[in-house]
């Protein structure tokens, strides 16, 4: 069996290394975009692991609050430092700021509080309790070598910037974040970012033969329901909160190209089998039974699909690079971490089982016909062929087009009367699913429809266009496989350029609903930066108030909050009267506030069953709180998932915090700009930001595109994958078709219309590949507006843009003919004596 196997079909691998090398390259394209998204999720939880393992030490526990930014009281560490078991407690503030170098730079950059009780967990470096105690918050800190000093180099803080020049370098923190940390004292960084008799963890050091789990059971009674226990190296920073909701969907995409990836492994065992069908027939007639040769041609897909994960194992890296770029961002600001790109063993299992599933499974008909073949027949009469062009059938885009229509319906479904109810969610998200499963192989399989027409053009009846226009039309399986290429590719392009203007409406209407003629003043962007210790100090509030044209100035702040059962929300505050979101149920923000009542998002309406009227108890920051409904509103924080109130309830559930940002209202008859414009002229300080609500709306749009970001490197991604995808299945067309093109020759073909018979087919398959992408990606788009307010929590409306349709529509063609270039120039070359004795 083991010989059979080796010179039956090992061999011929090697026999065919163009062919062989094609289905390894197909497979591994394909495979490449799933590995680069598996490896972005180990990067995530690799670097969040690392630096949460290289600040706990020996701890073994952490207690972490519910709450962001110094949730855990003061009162808490010495009930940790006397509980059963426990043989050191640390506190810890940990923060994010920004380090400027003097030269306009911004570098976000982790902040440790501690006291000389980290030595337990640090290592002993000569701690002095006293100088602990005295400690300014004008002192200089210790620093890491990643941190950019300099002359003018300084810390931004919540109640000013400090200097960096003096700041002492300890090369023992290199190995942490790569040296991006800076140190203070306890008491002094509770000052300076914001945490009066707050502290962000407290890191537990269990005596010798006290288990882990004995010790939470321990902890649990004394912490209080408003913090959690947590392993030393756990992340609870919410950044795997928002990547589990984009790398699912980044993962559906990478699919497609797996799909095409497996389509043209299919192609090549028909056409490799279809060559070799006497030689498996004298197999057989030699005592080869069908189940040998079945298991003979799967053994020489798995091999085929080894090597092609393996290929995609290795390109998956490479691709996981901007991946992991554009979430590093996110990190850095949530918990000042800088991402570097790492795999696990168990990727580079999964990378190689993909390849050798899909590689198998696209064997498995191509394998059972084989297997199948008749004996006699074929030995007698070799002429036969097993795939001849199949007939044109209905049934495939008639179950695809029901999927979508049904998709879509559930999708319309899920989102009727805002997604309020339980069940909305999941018919929501489902009918989305389907439908882009669905919506971007539809127009492909009804391609063939549509080429009947295209045979009736003029100018395609003639000379090579014709035999190209006949070789398109009859051969339906490889058609579809390249349609299906380009049009997941441009479809996604054009999916894309759609959402891009709608993300820019859902700007327009978020600064319409929160910032309505007022001016924005911010140390940051206005958006995913709440974790950042760089806040307005009280002395430029102060300022703000004094600007020539300001009547009011009204302050925003905000915390996350790490609700039992329903995972990170949003808590909102503000001593404004903007009118806020769209109310869905119940009372307007003004009147909820004047009846101390707080208005909610959808998804934690539906969440919590909740109803305007409705009380809800959640575990505060000093014991439990309970809030009453006033409405239900669109607000978008955290999908959805919010809670928004006056800034006393809000200090009352988490604390004193820092403001965000504050909001100018200015004097009658003087317009935002113009007061934006005072407020720059005034230079309160170097890193204030300034925005009238045309240039809010801006800044919002620009940091909303930043969530497609993953989505247009995959769409590059299949476009390589349409590249291959056109110069294999050509490749390997011409091989099939050698005899054919011999033939033509021999009437009378010029060398130079053969090579363009194959381009005009690759054209067409450019041409025809776009509009498939037309109605995948307005059908995707449709769905993803529908589904929008669950998915990102911003409605994001319906908008079609033919500007990224013509464009990537133009490129993939001309990646489609780049790829039929190869195969043109050899069928030009083609000598049709060789030819016409081909098999």
């Amino acid at each position: 069996m083991k010989q059979i196997f080796q010179l039956m079909h090992l061999r011929q691998l090697r026999r065919q290394l163009l062919r062989t090398v094609l289905a390894i390259i197909a497979i591994g394209a394909g495979s490449t975009l799933t590995v680069a998204v598996l490896t972005a999720r180990s990067s995530i939880e690799r670097s969040f692991g690392a630096y949460n393992s290289a600040l706990g030490g020996p701890a073994s526990l952490r207690v972490a609050s519910r709450y962001d930014h110094g949730g855990i009281d003061n009162s808490v560490v010495p009930l940790v430092e006397q509980a059963d078991g426990v043989q050191a407690a640390v506190p810890l503030v940990l923060s994010v700021s920004q380090v400027n170098d003097g030269h306009g730079h911004d570098q976000l950059t982790a902040i440790v509080g501690a006291d000389c009780r980290a030595e337990t967990i640090f290592g002993t470096h000569g701690c002095d309790p006293a100088a602990i105690a005295t400690a300014r918050d004008t002192d200089p800190p210790v620093i890491g070598a990643g941190v950019a000093t300099g002359p003018d180099s300084v810390l931004r803080t919540d109640v000013g910037d400090r200097p960096l020049r003096d700041a002492h370098v300890l090369t023992g923190l290199n190995s942490f974040n790569g040296g991006r940390v800076i140190v203070y004292p306890l008491p002094v960084a509770q000052s300076l970012f914001g945490r009066p008799n707050g502290l962000d963890a407290i890191y537990v050091v269990p005596k010798p033969g006290v288990s882990t789990d004995t010790l939470k059971r321990t902890l649990a009674p004394i912490i209080g329901e408003q913090n959690q226990i947590l392993d030393a190296s756990a992340d609870n920073s919410g950044l795997i909160f928002v990547t589990s909701q984009l790398l699912p969907v980044l993962l559906m995409i990478s699919l497609f190209g797996l799909a095409v990836g497996a389509q043209l492994v299919f192609n090549t065992m028909t056409l490799s089998l279809e060559e070799r069908r006497r030689e498996l027939a004298i197999e057989a007639a030699l005592g080869g039974t069908p189940r040998a040769v079945l298991f003979g041609v799967l053994g020489e897909a798995a091999v085929l699909g080894l090597a092609g994960g393996a290929v995609g194992i290795g390109l998956g890296l490479l691709a996981a690079r901007p991946f992991v770029g554009s979430i590093s961002h996110y990190a850095e600001q949530t918990a000042g971490i800088h991402l570097s790109v790492h795999t696990t063993a168990t990727n580079a299992l999964i990378g190689l089982a993909i390849g050798v599933t899909a590689s198998v499974v696209a064997a498995l008909v191509p394998a059972r016909r084989a297997a199948r073949l008749d004996i006699a027949g074929e030995l007698v009469d070799r002429s036969r062929r097993f795939d001849a062009s199949p007939r044109i059938r209905a049934r495939r885009p008639i179950i695809l087009g029901t999927a979508v229509v049904v998709g879509l319906t559930m999708a319309w479904l899920g989102s009727r009367h805002h997604g309020l109810e339980s069940w909305a969610p999941v018919v929501l998200l489902a009918g989305i699913f389907m439908t882009w499963i669905a919506a971007f192989p539809l127009p492909p399989s009804a391609a063939p429809f549509l080429v009947r027409w295209i045979e009736k053009v003029p100018v395609l009846q003639r000379g090579p266009a014709r035999v190209a226009v006949s070789n398109f039309a009859t051969e339906t399986r490889r058609t579809s496989t390249v349609l299906m290429a380009v049009g997941a590719a441009v479809g996604m392009a054009a999916m894309l350029g759609g959402v891009l203007p709608g993300m820019r409406d859902g700007a327009r209407r978020l600064t319409a609903d929160t910032a309505h003629d007022r001016v924005m003043v911010t140390t940051l962007t206005p958006n995913n930066n709440g974790a950042v210790d760089a806040k307005l100090s009280p002395q430029v509030q102060e300022s703000l108030g004094r600007v020539p044209g300001v009547a009011r100035v009204e302050h925003v702040t905000h915390a996350n909050v790490e609700l039992p059962g329903q995972g990170l929300i949003a808590l909102a505050a503000g001593d404004g009267d903007t009118k806020g979101f769209e109310v869905y149920e119940g009372e307007s923000l003004a009147d909820a506030r004047r009846n101390g009542h707080v208005m909610v998002g959808p998804a934690l309406a539906r969440g919590l069953d909740l109803k305007p009227g409705a009380t809800f108890t959640m575990p505060g920051r000093f014991g439990p709180v309970s809030l009453v409904v006033g409405g239900i509103w669109a607000a978008p924080d955290t999908l959805g998932r919010s809670i928004t109130t006056t800034i006393d309830v809000f200090e009352r559930i988490a604390g004193p915090r820092p403001v965000d940002w504050v909001l100018l209202v200015p004097e009658p008859g003087l317009s935002p700009a113009e007061l934006a414009g005072r407020v720059r002229a005034a230079g309160l300080a170097p890193n204030l930001m300034v925005f009238d609500p045309d240039e809010l709306t801006s800044e919002l749009a620009h940091d909303f595109e930043g969530f497609i970001a993953p989505f247009t490197v995959l769409t590059r991604g299949l476009l390589v994958v349409a590249f291959i995808a056109t110069a294999s299945t050509l490749l390997l067309a011409g091989v099939k078709r050698k005899a054919e093109h011999g033939l033509l020759a021999a009437v009378g073909m010029p060398p130079g219309d053969l090579g363009r018979m194959i381009l005009v087919e690759a054209g067409l398959f450019g041409i025809i590949g776009t509009l498939c992408g037309l109605f995948g990606g307005v059908l995707s788009l449709i769905a993803f507006s529908l589904a929008s307010t669950t998915m990102t929590g911003l409605y994001i409306p319906f908008h079609l843009d033919p500007m990224p349709l013509l464009t990537s529509g133009l490129i993939a063609t001309a990646f489609v003919l780049a790829g039929a270039a190869l195969p043109a120039w050899r069928t030009s070359r083609l000598d049709p004596v060789v030819a016409l004795r081909y098999e």
